[in-house]
């Protein structure tokens, strides 16, 4: 695929990744309160319009000409629904879990915390003959960008490691 738009009038896309992708996954303003409505109430930027490609928005900045995400928390991680997402972009490969009884899956790795001390196991390691890869990783590798082990036969964790970012 080329970086140019096509003849219909569409986004540039590198490799099927289209081009507002990059901008909404290097994002750190999600979450932020919004400077043209900040005397209002739900001014928080956890939305990111795909036709603007620019920033975060808040839902006062979100019109209906504008088709956008919302971003969503869950333990300090930013989601967005599999049900929102699908449509505008491929997710296959990408790891999804359930929270609040919605499908998600995650924008960004999750970052270690270098700074917390690793849990002591009491257990005594399994013994195996495949140089300590248990049985599970065997079948089922780590993500295929930052080897974080994953709960179910997926290649990436998140968008971020599906698109090299």
């Amino acid at each position: 695929m080329s970086d140019e738009p096509d003849d219909e009038g569409g986004e540039a896309m590198t490799l099927g990744v289209p081009a507002w992708l990059e901008t909404f996954l290097s994002l750190t303003t999600f979450f932020s309160k919004c400077q043209v409505h900040d005397k209002e109430t739900g001014n928080e930027c956890n939305s990111f319009c795909i036709t603007c490609n620019i920033e975060a928005q808040c839902p006062h900045c979100i019109t209906e000409d504008h088709e956008g995400h919302r971003v969503r928390r869950s333990s300090g991680r930013e989601i967005v629904r599999v049900t929102e997402i699908y449509k505008d972009l491929d997710i296959g490969g990408v790891e999804s879990s359930m929270i609040n009884n919605r499908r998600v899956v995650y924008l960004k790795k999750k970052e270690e915390d270098e700074t917390k001390p690793k849990p002591k196991s009491n257990k005594r390691k399994k013994q195996s003959n495949n140089n300590g890869v248990g049985r599970w990783r065997e079948h089922f590798p780590g993500c295929g960008m930052c080897d974080r082990g994953l709960s179910k036969p997926f290649y990436f964790c998140s968008l971020g490691c599906k698109v090299g970012l």
